[in-house]
């Protein structure tokens, strides 16, 4: 029963995510945190991979369709690159508790 509840929330979180650009860490992550009671960085992590999966699918869709600014693509990708990089080094220094509250905070 478990596993069909996280197909299902692999599921809506993929299409919304595509959809509306907001699915990992407004439905997944929250999901896993308070569902599943995983700690907030192994939610977070498999948040990122849901949302780098979903990125790859809806990027491949949307170039066929002529629907992609590249020019702004590359400026974000430049700008959250080396946060990116750098976060999963400073997890670290974060308690499980200021994670979700900062995550809640800014869901």
């Amino acid at each position: 029963m478990e596993s069909l509840f996280l197909l299902l929330i692999g599921f809506v979180t993929g299409a919304y995510g595509i959809i509306v650009g907001a699915g990992g860490g407004v439905i997944l992550a929250p999901a896993l945190i308070i569902v599943f009671n995983l700690e907030p960085a192994v939610a977070a992590g498999t948040s990122l991979a849901l949302v780098f999966l979903n990125s790859v699918s809806g990027t491949h869709a949307y170039r066929r369709l002529g629907l992609i600014d590249y020019r702004s693509g590359i400026l974000f990708a430049v700008a959250a690159i080396p946060g990116a990089a750098l976060a999963p080094f400073l997890h670290i220094f974060v308690s499980d508790g200021i994670f979700k509250l900062v995550l809640g905070v800014l869901l």
